[in-house]
């Protein structure tokens, strides 16, 4: 687990610090899990799921894609719910904003998933 996690980290481009700021702890923490030297516990998979939409399966196995597909990110109708009407209180230029965050996100999160496919497609020409 602990060369997928220093793989997951390169592909999102942080370094150690970035990571472990990114996910509320202490690069320390980030460099003993890339080691092996300790697991991290459930809060911190749950972190790594919900900010980067991380499968955990793939995480902890090896098995399955890296990143989730959107089919598969489950969102509850109250978080729905509470950003639309977050959303809904902001003044139009800030939605605007919103909006294309969003769209470069979903943009951000299909390239990634390309470049994993493609990434599997040349190791298992490599081979």
């Amino acid at each position: 687990m602990n060369d997928r996690l220093k793989l997951l980290r390169k592909k999102l481009g942080l370094t150690q610090e970035e990571f472990a700021e990114s996910l509320d702890t202490v690069f320390t923490a980030i460099s003993k899990y890339e080691l092996g030297k300790i697991r991290p516990g459930s809060e911190f998979l749950s972190k790594l799921n919900r900010l980067f939409h991380v499968n955990i399966n793939w995480l902890l196995t090896g098995e399955g894609e890296i990143f989730m597909s959107l089919d598969d990110i489950k969102y509850s109708s109250s978080d729905i719910s509470a950003t639309v009407k977050l959303l809904a209180e902001m003044p139009e230029e800030h939605r605007k904003d919103c909006l294309h965050f969003i769209q470069d996100k979903k943009l951000l999160l299909d390239l990634q998933k390309r470049v994993e496919k493609l990434e599997n497609k040349c190791q298992i020409s490599a081979k």
